[in-house]
């Protein structure tokens, strides 16, 4: 299975774009988009870095959103077994104990 991550665009250069997502930035292809894209566009990016889609600004925080959820309780989960859990998005180091301050 193939998760399409939704990522904004912050810069664009020919049949290139880079794209951001959950603080990170990384290139894209846009050989698979129909139509020119401009800045601040949402786009669905699927492994191995082509953009395929244009999405909503709501669809796209909305499937955000839904994937840090994921991702917290991944890390929750890792700390109730008692292991590691990796850094969550914005951190600047990995959890080595409770994730109190990660819950809203």
């Amino acid at each position: 299975m193939c998760m399409a991550i939704p990522s904004r665009v912050v810069a664009l250069a020919g049949e290139m774009a880079t794209v951001e997502c959950f603080g990170e930035q990384r290139d894209v292809s846009l050989m698979l988009m129909d139509s020119p894209l401009a800045l601040g566009d949402y786009v669905l990016v699927q492994a191995g870095g082509f953009a395929y889609e244009r999405v909503t600004p709501t669809a796209a925080m909305d499937s955000a959103q839904r994937q840090q959820n994921a991702r917290l309780f991944r890390h929750v989960t890792l700390h109730v077994s008692g292991m590691r859990a990796p850094r969550i998005s914005g951190e600047k180091r990995a959890c080595t104990r409770g994730c109190a301050r990660h819950l809203p």
